[in-house]
């Protein structure tokens, strides 16, 4: 089995958990946050525009303490404005690092950049229908010098998990990035394969970037981290690999998706580079697999071939009516055996 085969697991895995993460104990109150004037967001956001959906988006940042736009004035709670500058740029950022597992890493970035693209508004529109639906409570803050990692249910999670790494085919010499949850600050040991790189750093907890020894002759590889003399788990008890080779091919990229909006049986056209015969499409209503291009520029799939479609379509128009546009925009990822794409355009659900 491919390297590439035995990770998709890990990245379905991580593109569908919530990781919150950060510098302070979270202790969870049993006060429900309001969220009826909530209503999911469908356009990319970023400095500069005034629009109401940014007022949304302030009131969304806002709800949890970690995120919020300002501790009072203009911005604040209750305060929120449709100008979006540096104040909410930087709430935004915040944002994007809590939940890098679901916009970061599948993004290939270390750190957030304040822009609201579609993986942001995914995990955004997410975060505000658990707030409508009572399952996300106000948070009380209290100072700790531990970094914790936090599970959507607001219990500690310590676990050390390691998700994903890209890209998958590497020089030897070449950089990696492994994505997962509870590294240490700086007591990492990295294993691929049988070789060993020990005190590797981490400044979130949850991105290790190292750079493959030079000796490593071309194979594949497991890779493997302990810290603090436990092992990483990895999602669903599968390898994390990688490739190591002379000639590494490189990720896809996805350029644009026609058309804008789509049914269920309609045919979606992906533009971009790097497919292959062999290429896995994810997004948030599931994976299509053995997607064959023929140009390595192009693919086609239909959304009814998703395979989560039936129930993740009715959750995505139930939030489509809630906020009374056309649809919320489903951002795709391209999986071959050299990596996955970055944040990418995506289509509208009729």
């Amino acid at each position: 089995m491919s390297a590439y085969k035995k990770i998709i697991p890990s990245i379905i895995f991580s593109l569908s958990i919530f990781v919150f993460f950060g510098s302070f104990f979270y202790v969870f109150s049993s006060k429900k946050v309001d969220a009826a004037a909530y209503s999911p967001l469908t356009h990319s956001l970023s400095v500069g525009m005034t629009s109401s959906d940014v007022v949304t988006l302030q009131q969304i940042l806002n709800s949890d303490p970690a995120t919020a736009v300002a501790a009072s004035g203009i911005g604040s709670l209750g305060h929120e404005t449709t100008y979006f500058g540096a104040l909410t740029k930087q709430a935004v950022i915040k944002f994007q690092n809590k939940y890098s597992t679901d916009i970061l890493i599948p993004s290939g970035l270390s750190s957030g950049n304040g822009y609201v693209g579609p993986l942001t508004l995914k995990q955004l529109n997410s975060f505000a229908l658990n707030l409508q639906n009572g399952s996300i409570t106000t948070q009380t803050t209290v100072n700790s010098s531990q970094n914790n990692q936090l599970s959507s249910s607001g219990l500690v999670d310590h676990s050390l998990n390691l998700y994903s790494v890209t890209p998958y085919q590497v020089a030897p010499g070449g950089t990696i990035t492994l994505g997962g949850t509870g590294f240490s600050t700086n007591q990492n040991t990295v294993t691929i394969g049988q070789y060993s790189l020990q005190n590797q750093t981490s400044s979130d907890a949850q991105h290790i970037t190292i750079v493959v020894p030079q000796v490593v002759p071309s194979g594949t590889y497991n890779l493997g981290i302990t810290s603090n003399g436990i092992t990483a788990k990895t999602a669903q008890n599968k390898p994390v690999s990688i490739v190591v080779t002379q000639n590494p091919s490189q990720a896809p990229t996805i350029t644009s998706v026609s058309p804008a909006q789509v049914s269920g049986n309609d045919t979606v056209t992906i533009t971009g580079t790097g497919f292959t015969s062999d290429t896995t499409i994810i997004t948030a209503l599931g994976t299509v697999t053995h997607l064959n291009s023929t140009d390595g520029k192009t693919l086609t799939f239909i959304p009814s071939q998703l395979s989560s479609f039936s129930k993740a379509a009715a959750i995505q128009q139930k939030a489509a009516a809630l906020s009374g546009a056309g649809g919320l925009i489903i951002p795709i990822i391209a999986v071959t055996s050299a990596g996955y794409s970055q944040q990418s355009p995506g289509f509208i659900l009729k």
